[in-house]
């Protein structure tokens, strides 16, 4: 099985970070161990922004895919 990590490079290009998953673990265990978050410092109420961001490596993250 194998975690895809989705890192936001600019608005428009985006990485496929491809990980693989140790046995006894699910993507989102892993996804779980490896991911950061950190408080959007431009976030507003009523804008429709997230409170928090997700983080890998310090790389901003856009979402990830599991494959089995």
């Amino acid at each position: 099985m194998k975690l895809i990590i989705i890192i936001v490079l600019s608005s428009t290009l985006y990485e496929l970070k491809e990980l693989k998953v140790p046995n006894g673990l699910t993507c989102l265990d892993m996804y779980d161990q490896i991911v950061t978050y950190k408080d959007n410092k431009n976030y507003k109420v009523g804008e429709m922004h997230s409170l928090t961001l997700s983080y890998y490596k310090d790389q901003p993250i856009g979402g990830y895919i599991c494959e089995a």
